[in-house]
Formats: C-alpha cells, structure tokens, sequence
C-alpha cells in the first residue's frame, strides 16, 4: 500500500514522516492554520495547544477496525454486500493516555453558590432549590447534582481551552429524569491546569463560572427536563468590533422552548459577546420537529456560518447562520416525512475538525476532508442492556461543491477507557449500562520537533462517562490512521468520487456496518475488562 507525497510514492509509515517533515512550517497551523496573529515585529505567533509535558504522557496503543470503500478498493453495493467486504484494521498508529478526570470536587458547591445568587434577580434559577428543609447541602449535592458533557475548544489567540459543561439538578434525585439544567464555563492553560478568576477581553464573565443564558420554563411551568441539553463547543474565528480576526467559543445545544410547542430544538450561544440571549435554529421548508438533537458541528463557510451533520446514513448536511438561526439543507435527499426515520445506528458526538490539505497527499488536493467522532447505542451487548460507544468517521466534499460523502468509519472503539458503572453496582453486568460519550475534538496539532525528531500529531478528546464525569484523552496517531483510509492511486479515487449515486448507496451502508463488530467488541471487551 501506497501513500503518494508531491513526486514521490513511499510505504504508508514512510509517507507519513516524509509529509510531516516537508510540511512542517505549514504543519504548526493544523487546526486553526486559518488565524494566524503576528508579533510586532510581523513574525507568524503560534500558541500551541501541545505542552512540553505531552510526550512525557505514557501511552497505550489500542485497535482500531474501521469500514472504507477507499481503502478497500471495493465498490460492490448489490445484494450480497457484507461489511466484511469493506473492513480493514489498524493494530499499530494509534494510542492514548490514561483519562483524566476533569471534574474538581468543589465544583458544585461553587456552581450552586453561584445560582444561589443569581435566583435573587433571575427567577428561573429559583427550579435548583426545590428541596426539603431537613435535607444538607452534602446530601442535596451528592444526590441531586451533576456536572459532565463538558466540551472544549482551543483558542490560539489567548492560548487557552475552554470548557463548557452541562450542570444538572434532579429534585427527584433521578439523574436522567433531570429538572433543570444549566451551562458552566471553564478555561485551562495548554497542560489542562484549571485558571480562576480568568476574564476574556471585551467580557463581563468570569471563569469558571455559570454560563447566564435564558432558561425557558415552558407554558406551564412543569418542573420537569428545563435547560440546555447535550452542549457542543466549536472554534469560531469572526471579525470583532475593532475590525480584526478574532476568535471565540460557539455553544451549540438542545432545548425545549414554548414558541414552537415546547418541542426539543437545537440553538446557538456566544457567551463571551451576548452571555443572556440564545438563538434557536430553525431548517427552512421544514416545519418544527417533535424532537432535534445530535446534530454534529464544523466550519465550512463564510463568517457567521457554520455546518452540522444532521444525520449520517444517509447523510445529510445543514448550514446555518450563527447570527439569525436560519438553516438549509445543503447536502443528501430530502428528509423524512417520519422523523424517527432520520437518524440511524450512528449518532452526533464532537465537533469535526478539518484535516488540512498540506498535510494529504496532492492527489486529494480537490477535496476537503473533516474528521469526527460519533458514537453509537447498541442493545444487548454481551451482559449489558445498553452500550454507548464512540466512532471515527471521516466525511469530505469537492472543492467546488457541497456535495458530501462519509468516506470512513470505525468499529466501535474505548480508547482503553472503562467508564464507570450507572446505578454504582460493583460490575457492567450487575450495572445493565455502559456509557462512554465523546463531546468534543478539543485539539489536534502536531508537536514541534527539530528535524532529528519523528514528528508526532496529538488530539485532545473529552468524554462523559456514566452521565456524571468529565474525562480527557490524549490520543497519538490519527493521521497515520487517516492515510491509510484515504490511501488510493489517483485514478481510482477519480472514479470513486465520481459516481455519486454510488456514493450515496456506501455512505447508508458504512453507517450500517459501523456496529457490525458489536458482538465481537463485547465478547473480547468483557473478558479484557472483566465484566
């Protein structure tokens, strides 16, 4: 197998080295190569999400058993298809730290001070204390509250991450029949060390801290599933009042609202340039749905746009205006007259970031590619009733149009994780319930090394864990990973792309076997595990 470099046709691992070191001035700006501020005396400044603490992490390898009609070279779609005719695996590029648990013990009863003050002038805070007067505060925040999906964001221009999370008070103390819930900020420095009483420029809010947007308490005030749901971070670079390139994090998350029914819709937040007023989403030609949620975030636009996989088999790509909440359609069929029927086995989980051109092959140079990670929920896994499990996908689009395609997916995939158990029972099988849930990219770059040094690229991956904890994975080896997906002679990847009802047919189909190895991950995880 090949992969080619400009002039040159190397073995995947060779390329790879070879790629990484011809690029290496381009390479620093992998993610947000877009923004680039400059010192006074006009050098290019780059604030690296990588510490010099990274490669001291100890890291595991782990497997990854993925489905590409690329990397096959298959293209039989008919009746007798089977996703063993478009499964391959990776046993040697990628590996990841332990987790870190992100996720202070104090945080609660801070973020719970801090409602406390805020129900004085803003009613809607007053849902978090309805509590029994004999109860403790120890007992109503061991039982009652909870923080997790908590998802993050480089920002190279202050050299920071930024976390928001989902906080979630139960008056019943029920943790997935919530009461209300709320967003909280938080911001680390590049080696993930939490920074307090920090303020952004041109910003009244402090970190961390609870996040003031609008809580609707529906028409009748039933308290019961009130807030922000399921909070997605994304990097969005936009021109500030001063007229430069400026950076901040967008909020994406669900909601129920009175103004369309109290149906579940998806909204936009900018806490650092409006913290109160959120913007709810709205798809033209399509009238408000029972229930929108998992839709998975990127950039692919001009400024003050931003896209969302809406689904992934088939595929379906929105664009939206960050400032109005107007949607359209921009890619795959009309959607479903049932909305039950749009989503599929595989569901939204990060944001996606792009993977940038300098860094492929120049025979992938006309088109764009995006990397993501999904997950799945799967019944009757092994001993357990329910199973959430993470995916890697790869999705792309010419360059002259917004026709997408699913290009790659993964098996299901833990990182080495073992969340813990749901209910607290002392094993999976006892629990019913495993959930390990991705919530964001929160980087990807490539370390700086002198030429003397292999050239490694680093992600950031945050992760909920039994709806109640937030963790960090370091993970090396993704774009090793990715060449050999898109590892394809040039003519072949031509005619691949250029059949798009074929297309259309392998993105449903790569969808499907993204769970095909279910049985085959349970049986060898319980025993890895001891389930």
């Amino acid at each position: 197998m090949t992969v080619e470099v400009p002039n040159i046709e190397l073995s995947t691992q060779t390329a790879y080295l070879a790629a990484l070191t011809i690029f290496t001035p381009i390479a620093i700006f992998f993610v947000h190569k877009s923004f680039s501020p400059k010192t006074r005396d006009g050098k290019t400044k780059h604030n690296s999400p990588i510490s010099a603490n990274r490669s001291k992490l100890k890291f595991e390898k782990f497997k990854v058993p993925g489905y590409s009609f690329i990397e096959t070279g298959e293209e039989s779609t008919d009746s007798r298809f089977k996703c063993t005719q478009v499964e391959f695996h990776d046993d040697e590029n990628l590996s990841a730290t332990v987790a870190t648990n992100l996720n202070n013990n104090d945080d609660l009863k801070f973020l719970r001070n801090q409602l406390k003050e805020l129900s004085a002038t803003k009613q809607e805070y007053r849902d978090f204390f309805v509590d029994k007067e004999d109860e403790t505060e120890e007992s109503i925040l061991a039982n009652k509250w909870w923080k997790f999906c908590g998802s993050a964001v480089w920002l190279e221009k202050y050299n920071v991450h930024f976390m928001v999370n989902r906080i979630v008070y139960s008056k019943d103390a029920v943790r997935s029949w919530p009461t209300i819930s709320v967003l909280s900020g938080q911001v680390f420095d590049n080696d993930w060390n939490e920074l307090t009483d920090f303020k952004f420029p041109n910003s009244d809010l402090k970190f961390p801290g609870i996040l003031p947007h609008i809580i609707d308490q529906g028409p009748y005030h039933k308290l019961e599933i009130l807030g922000a749901e399921d909070p997605r971070a994304v990097l969005h670079e936009f021109t500030n009042d001063q007229g430069e390139l400026d950076q901040e994090p967008l909020i994406i998350f669900n909601a129920l609202r009175t103004e369309i029914g109290w149906k579940r819709a998806m909204h936009v937040y900018r806490p650092l340039q409006d913290p109160y007023n959120i913007t709810r989403l709205s798809i033209n030609g399509l009238k408000p749905r029972l229930i929108e949620k998992n839709w998975a975030p990127f950039m692919d636009a001009e400024e003050g746009e931003i896209n969302f996989i809406y689904n992934f088999h088939p595929l379906r790509v929105l664009q939206c205006s960050v400032y109005t909440g107007e949607c359209n359609k921009v890619s795959g069929p009309d959607f479903n007259k049932d909305p039950t029927k749009n989503a599929g086995k595989l569901r939204g989980g990060t944001n996606l970031v792009p993977i940038p051109a300098s860094l492929l092959p120049k025979k992938l140079s006309h088109r764009k590619y995006w990397f993501g990670i999904g997950r799945s929920h799967t019944k009757d896994c092994g001993c357990v009733n329910e199973l959430y499990r993470p995916h890697a996908f790869i999705i792309s689009r010419p360059e002259d149009s917004l026709s997408f395609t699913l290009d790659y997916v993964s098996s299901l995939i833990d990182f080495n994780m073992r969340p813990e158990t749901w209910n607290g029972g002392e094993s999976i099988c006892d629990d019913g319930k495993s959930v390990l849930i991705p919530n964001s990219i929160s980087y990807w770059d490539i370390a700086n090394t002198d030429s003397t040094e292999k050239p490694e690229d680093y992600m950031g991956i945050t992760f909920s864990t039994a709806d109640m904890h937030n963790k960090l994975v370091h993970v090396k080896g993704w774009l090793p990973h990715i060449y050999l997906v898109l590892d394809k002679l040039e003519s072949q990847l031509i005619q691949h792309y250029a059949d798009v009802d074929h297309t259309f047919i392998e993105n449903k189909l790569l969808g499907e076997c993204s769970t095909f190895l279910s049985e085959d991950y349970c049986e060898a995880t319980s025993k890895l595990q001891s389930w």
